[in-house]
């Protein structure tokens, strides 16, 4: 009995706050060629893992194997939600351990096809690695920044190199039901009936200005991203929201929502989630979460242990959550769940000062012999703003699965 218990233990402990931490994203004046000399913030990380054409990449700047891609919003009219806003990228060819310069990959001044008159943003981006064909897919709004419109049609763009190029941007037709916004990253089925299919959460609006209803609903792709289908809408108070594969049954998504207005007010200060068993196609009622805490008023990422873009891990009903877990966007956590997302425990506390979004992606193993590589099966990168929006950081924590 007390070996049981000493292994329960082990388990549900918290581990020690990463070794290292980077700033990826710095807020201030932009050395940029895009924005040089403006006052630029960043925020609302996605990111995501590819093993995209690295052939090519490797011929073009000496990178190979797995790449790691953030995005963020760089913000030029301040970190509020409606500012002008360039989409922009950097890359990791080692899990996080070094990264390349910053890229542009869609403009603020990109208007088409809105008068030219009138000023638009780029929305936060949210991205889709497909594990199929190692594309990238990033998507976005172009919204007006004067508060009179709300352009909820949702935009994309995609690299089938790693993010090196990106193709001429492309509207999703409103007709497929794929309209608002989202943020974070999608994910790729890797088992069941729909084993392939790409996936994305998203809510109904696109801008807080916009009038609701606030309602959370999933996207998806059996086409590798060609033509998109809606789910129906999960109910009232859902908005923004995140998907990880389940191991049972196979094929199962989970929804990690963040809960608003009426849902917010029947939430008891908890995170909010539902359950689809056809691949996002459907889903279960919004249910809450007793040991996730909705603290901070922000989106939470959640991912699955077999989301390596390597296919090193298996879908063993393991999933991480990051989240603040203090009253405002403080005390950054990593959350586990060992049983398909019917209980979590704190794992990691990742950050103690100023903490708000974040964006998780499972990283390939540590090599054998190296620190940790022992202790813990899985590696798991975890991108998220600090210190009041001064930076988006990045932090490779191994982790227990």
């Amino acid at each position: 009995m007390l070996a049981i218990f000493v292994a329960l233990a082990l388990r549900t402990s918290r581990a020690a706050p990463p070794a290292t931490m980077v700033d990826i994203f710095t807020s201030g004046t932009s050395a940029n060629p895009w924005s040089l000399g403006k006052a630029v913030a960043y925020r609302i990380p996605s990111l995501v893992t590819t093993t995209a054409a690295a052939a090519a990449v490797a011929a073009a700047d000496g990178t190979a194997g797995t790449l790691l891609l953030a995005f963020a919003s760089e913000r030029l009219s301040g970190a509020s939600d409606e500012s002008n806003t360039n989409l922009v990228m950097r890359r990791s060819a080692d899990g996080g351990a070094t990264w390349s310069n910053m890229t542009l990959v869609v403009s603020a001044e990109v208007r088409p096809p809105f008068a030219p008159k009138t000023t638009y943003l780029s929305s936060a981006p949210w991205a889709v690695a497909d594990a199929v064909t190692g594309d990238v897919l990033l998507f976005y709004n172009q919204n007006s920044t004067e508060g009179v419109a709300c352009a909820c049609s949702v935009w994309r763009v995609r690299s089938s190199d790693g993010g090196r190029t990106w193709s001429a941007p492309a509207m999703l037709p409103t007709a497929s039901g794929v309209v608002g916004s989202s943020l974070n990253s999608g994910i790729t089925l890797r088992a069941g009936p729909h084993k392939g299919r790409l996936l994305m959460c998203m809510r109904r609006i696109c801008k807080n200005s916009c009038p609701g209803p606030w309602q959370s609903f999933a996207a998806y792709s059996d086409d590798r991203g060609a033509t998109w289908q809606a789910s129906p809408y999960l109910e009232e108070g859902s908005t923004e929201c995140q998907l990880a594969e389940l191991a049972a049954p196979p094929g199962a998504v989970y929804m990690a929502i963040r809960p608003y207005k009426e849902l917010l007010v029947r939430s008891g200060g908890k995170r909010a989630s539902a359950v689809s068993a056809d691949g996002g196609a459907t889903w279960g009622p919004v249910g809450f979460e007793p040991q996730l805490a909705n603290a901070g008023g922000v989106d939470g990422s959640v991912v699955s242990a077999g989301a390596a873009a390597d296919g090193s891990s298996a879908s063993s009903g393991t999933l991480f959550f990051s989240h603040p877990d203090a009253g405002g966007r403080s005390n950054m956590t990593l959350y586990t769940s060992r049983d398909d997302a019917q209980t979590w425990a704190p794992t990691v506390d990742v950050y103690s000062g100023g903490a708000a979004y974040s964006s998780l992606a499972m990283l390939a193993p540590a090599p054998a012999g190296s620190a940790g590589a022992e202790q813990a099966a899985c590696r798991v990168g975890l991108a998220f703003e600090k210190d009041g929006y001064k930076s988006i950081a990045f932090a490779a924590m191994a982790v227990a699965c």
